[in-house]
């Protein structure tokens, strides 16, 4: 099932959702303008978009911005918590995030039976 909404704007309301996503630098800098900057921004959002749940369907990356086409299903809404530690291993490794001051031992012993 979709629906109009304005301006020609299309939500889909009955299952896994699509959207359109990109950014652009500031000034038009060419901060992606070579190789190396590219794959490190691709490592980054294959990070991200992993431990968001986020399906990343393809993606195109230029010297001054990028667009994105992902998938989310709107279904995936609870997770359990051996995934959620995988997903914090998968963006921070096993060092200590720095917003959390934790590590992925620390979060698996807390929240998985003190499983590591």
């Amino acid at each position: 099932m979709y629906t109009r909404t304005y301006p020609l704007r299309y939500v889909r309301t009955d299952g896994p959702a699509c959207y359109h996503c990109y950014g652009r630098c500031v000034n038009k800098e060419r901060l992606l303008a070579d190789e190396e900057a590219k794959d490190r921004f691709v490592g980054e959002l294959r990070r991200v978009a992993d431990f968001c749940g986020v399906e990343v369907l393809t993606f195109c990356v230029m010297s001054n911005h990028f667009h994105i086409l992902a998938r989310v299903d709107p279904a995936a809404k609870e997770v359990a918590d051996a995934e959620l530690v995988r997903r914090f291993r998968v963006l921070y490794g096993e060092e200590k995030c720095p917003y959390l001051n934790l590590g992925a031992r620390q979060v698996a012993a807390d929240h998985c039976d003190g499983v590591a």
